[in-house]
């Protein structure tokens, strides 16, 4: 009788009440479908002793190949847990060294891999139920790992192995998915607060502060944002004009300025309007760029795009870089072998980039 129909004749079938009602009404007819004689113990042999001679052991059911066996299977009545004796069965058939070993109630079945490593659980690569399960699906399975030539070409037991990964694959992912989301929105990569950004933008024509979009990938209050660019029907944003300490200078100004600290460390610097500690132009370098970072993070990889006749500026490998430096609270960094002039160059460049114009900063020396 062609497997198909075994299966639905079994289903149809009032549930077997013993142990040995299920292997003749359910397993053997199975089992000569697949191509396992029930008649032959050269195919098939019962109670197969797997035990030392003072100690007897046996497992219900055994496919014997040439000369090997190829796979255990373990009957129980329906109503009893299938793993009761799981354990026992397994270290049977591992020592034995079969391929696959099976545990049905004739209605479910549970399929094994005894020789891979770890408890049962993390062994058992399917489970199929006649109840639920399509005839196809139930089907597909026998053949797969059941089926005479399938075991005895040892191709049942390499598909199971393909089976076992993709179920602790599954597994990993199960688990490790959650866990990258939540580190996503506790730490927004810049990335994601831009694309958010963008998404945002696109349907409200608003433009959210990256600091607001943060605030919602951690579940936190929506804060009011600090000076960045709003409604994108109003255009760019403004240039910065907070810093009440500087005036627009002239060209000569600027460059007497200049020449007065040459040579000379800071002690700071003053940007939007607060001043920074700084004693080196490097740290006034590194403290522009993570204010730049800290307002505009979802927009700062713009900065990516300014480089030098061969190098990058900023990158997020610092093999790209001459001298890299970490820019605070980001996983980018900044070149800082420059001289003081280029790193006072760079650092309106810098905020130039984001809107900014050059009477946003003032590097103090005093």
């Amino acid at each position: 009788m062609p497997l198909r129909e075994t299966i639905d004749r079994i289903r149809s079938q009032p549930v077997p009440p013993n142990e040995e009602s299920t292997k003749v009404q359910a397993v053997l007819p199975t089992l000569a479908d697949l191509g396992w004689d029930p008649a032959n113990p050269g195919r098939v042999q019962y109670e197969y002793d797997v035990g030392a001679k003072n100690k007897r052991r046996r497992v219900d059911i055994a496919l014997i190949g040439k000369p090997d066996v190829m796979a255990f299977i373990e009957v129980k009545a329906p109503g009893q847990k299938l793993d009761d004796h799981l354990d026992q069965v397994l270290e049977y058939a591992f020592r034995i060294g079969v391929d696959i070993c099976a545990l049905t109630d004739g209605l479910e079945w549970w399929f094994y891999l005894p020789r891979e490593k770890g408890p049962p659980r993390n062994r058992r690569f399917e489970v199929i139920d006649l109840k639920s399960d399509s005839t196809e699906r139930v089907a597909a399975s026998f053949e797969s790992y059941l089926l005479r030539e399938e075991l005895l070409g040892h191709r049942a037991e390499r598909r199971a192995k393909e089976a076992l990964g993709s179920l602790r694959n599954l597994k990993e992912l199960r688990k490790r998915i959650p866990q990258v989301w939540r580190e996503m929105r506790n730490r927004p990569d810049p990335e994601l607060v831009e694309l958010v950004t963008r998404r945002v933008s696109a349907q409200t024509r608003l433009q959210p502060a990256p600091e607001q979009i943060i605030a919602v990938l951690r579940d936190e209050a929506v804060p009011d944002g600090h000076g960045l660019p709003g409604d994108p029907t109003t255009g760019p944003p403004k240039r910065d004009s907070s810093n009440k300490d500087s005036k627009p200078s002239s060209p000569n100004e600027e460059r007497k300025e200049r020449k007065r600290h040459l040579g000379r460390s800071p002690t700071g610097f003053r940007l939007w309007g607060k001043r920074h500690g700084a004693t080196t132009h490097r740290a006034v370098l590194l403290g522009v760029a993570h204010a730049l970072f800290d307002r505009h993070e979802g927009q700062f990889h713009k900065a990516l795009e300014l480089r030098g006749r061969k190098l990058p500026w900023i990158s997020s490998d610092p093999d790209d870089l001459r001298a890299a430096s970490a820019i605070q609270g980001s996983r980018y960094f900044i070149d800082v072998h420059l001289s003081a002039k280029s790193i006072e160059r760079r650092c309106h460049r810098l905020l130039a980039t984001f809107g900014y114009d050059s009477n946003a900063l003032k590097i103090l020396f005093d």
